[in-house]
């Protein structure tokens, strides 16, 4: 690539966040899933391509310690940005460099999980190739690569609203890059408006209008715009296309990144019929299932093609794992009465379940009350049987339903036990990472690695003070100085919250009686390490 062009990462920049799907943890059990053997995600090797300003890397790096990272950035400023933020940290396991992707080094050993989110789509077309090789070269044997990309035929419909706003920008786009955008934004809710009522292109136009536009009212989305819409290059594929070109470097399909089971299941028995006509190859069941869904965005997990896979979906496997899941009995459940099998619902994030066993309902209530921490799978028949007091149930027939859960989104599945804690020490610590990313933004990231946002100049105060070196009531102490130093109340004048809304400024007496209730709250965000 051209080194006297300037980088546009370096012009406008592109702010980074965690994105969970990206996680070895996820790749590793979902790799587990289908057979193969990956690295330890406690102790393993990283390689993010494109990785920016390390937003994603960092929270990694800092939550598995005895792990080795490596992120490659062409854009000098933003990983000038990273390497401060990781220097802030102590991060020894962590390294980042200003880099083409074309001059990455082949004696650069391999990496147990290598991730290139945002890139693909985004490059020349022999960048595109270098990713792949890469991962073909430098993949560990049992190793997973994650590749994102826009798809097809979903971003078909993406892709014209681009390329008309792109038009208009030509020929009238001034100002501010947010100006820019908000002038783009216009074109298409004024080509809504000129549509008759019950259009379908009226609706598709008011849905991206309302979609793109909701997000342009900070800095990172207007970088998000410039960046990830109006970029040069924003080239789409189908899924087949991308899988044939990564045969040829060495690789095969492994999964989507975010698991799932066979899609055709959730469509008209018809549907369902002729989808398995197709015959058993995995992608173009995939592909097929692209074509109905509209599928405009993919996050394809890859593995060696000589690595054997094992599509059976052993329930056994899951005995290694760890499990999670936010699922509450409905309120509206009809009384069970004397009958154990007596069906009860359970929402979940996804929507509700519907059980009957009683070790499975016994099993669900669990992970509802440790929520947000983890179960050993192992452990859970036994602990379910003891509440149901029941020798029924057995360990595959459990394995199948966390499976069938987890392929629907209402379980989270985990090689590893969570690094934070619910239980709230004498002197309280919250992430160094939450505590660093909060004095510039409301947006921190989870040790769960999810993103979570603190608006207010009272809990970004009350996070910082959690660095492990007080008490409570040190904590306490230094929060009414903050009240009565009249420091909060200059703290909560400036600052306005996502309602545009000013903050309250607290009081001594607030403090007091909302104090174990903001520990609490802090820790259920998966913030807190003691």
């Amino acid at each position: 690539m051209d080194s006297a062009v300037p980088n546009p990462y370096d012009q406008l920049a592109y702010v980074g966040r965690a994105y969970p799907e990206t996680h070895p943890d996820r790749l590793a059990t979902i790799a587990t899933l289908y057979g193969l053997t990956p690295a330890p995600v406690g102790e393993c090797r990283v390689l993010e391509i494109g990785c920016g300003d390390a937003a994603n890397l960092l929270p990694l790096a800092y939550t598995l310690p005895k792990s080795e990272f490596l992120g490659i950035d062409l854009a000098a400023l933003p990983i000038a940005k990273g390497r401060a933020q990781a220097a802030a940290l102590g991060l020894r396991n962590l390294r980042l460099e200003a880099m083409d992707i074309l001059d990455f080094p082949p004696d650069a050993g391999t990496f147990d999980y290598i991730i290139a989110h945002g890139v693909y789509s985004w490059t020349p077309p022999a960048v595109r190739d270098a990713v792949l090789a890469i991962c073909g070269r430098h993949l560990a044997p049992q190793g997973v690569a994650f590749v994102s990309f826009n798809a097809l035929p979903g971003y078909h419909l993406r892709g014209m609203e681009r390329r008309m706003m792109l038009y208009h920008l030509e020929r009238v786009g001034s100002g501010t890059r947010r100006q820019q955008a908000e002038q783009a934004i216009s074109l298409l809710r004024f080509l809504a408006e000129a549509q008759p009522d019950e259009n379908v292109y009226k609706q598709l136009l008011t849905n991206a209008a309302e979609s793109v536009g909701s997000r342009l009212g900070t800095a990172a989305g207007v970088a998000w715009f410039h960046h990830d819409i109006l970029a040069e290059i924003n080239q789409p594929f189908y899924l087949h296309e991308f899988v044939d070109r990564a045969g040829k470097q060495g690789m095969q399909f492994l999964s989507e990144a975010t698991f799932r089971l066979v899609r055709a299941a959730h469509y008209p028995p018809k549907v369902e019929a002729t989808l398995r006509e197709l015959g058993d190859d995995l992608v173009t069941q995939e592909q097929y299932m692209d074509f109905i869904s509209c599928t405009p965005f993919r996050r394809v997990l890859l593995c060696r093609t000589e690595a054997k896979l094992d599509r059976s979906l052993d329930p056994a496997r899951v005995s290694s794992l760890y499990v999670s899941g936010d699922l509450k009995p409905k309120e509206d459940n009809a009384p069970a009465g004397d009958d154990p099998r007596a069906p009860e619902r359970f929402q979940g994030p996804q929507g509700e379940i519907t059980l009957n066993h009683p070790v499975a309902k016994a099993a669900v209530r669990l992970l509802g009350q440790a929520w947000p921490h983890s179960y050993p799978c192992s452990n859970l028949l036994t602990s379910a049987r003891s509440v149901a007091g029941t020798t029924d149930g057995t360990a595959e027939e459990l394995g199948q339903l966390l499976i069938t859960l987890y392929g629907g989104a209402m379980i989270e599945l985990s090689t590893r036990a969570p690094v934070s804690t619910l239980h709230v020490s004498e002197r309280p610590e919250a992430s160094a990472l939450a505590r660093l990313q909060i004095r510039d933004s409301p947006v921190i990231t989870t040790l769960r690695h999810h993103n979570g946002a603190l608006e207010g100049a009272y809990i970004r105060r009350f996070l910082q003070l959690l660095d492990g070196t007080r008490d409570r009531v040190g904590i306490l102490r230094e929060l009414r100085h903050w009240v009565e130093s009249g420091e909060a109340a200059r703290e909560c004048a400036a600052s306005v919250g996502s309602d545009g809304k000013e903050e309250s400024v607290p009081t001594v007496e607030s403090l007091e009686q909302t104090f174990d209730e903001t520990l609490q709250r802090l820790a259920q965000l998966e913030l807190l390490v003691r």
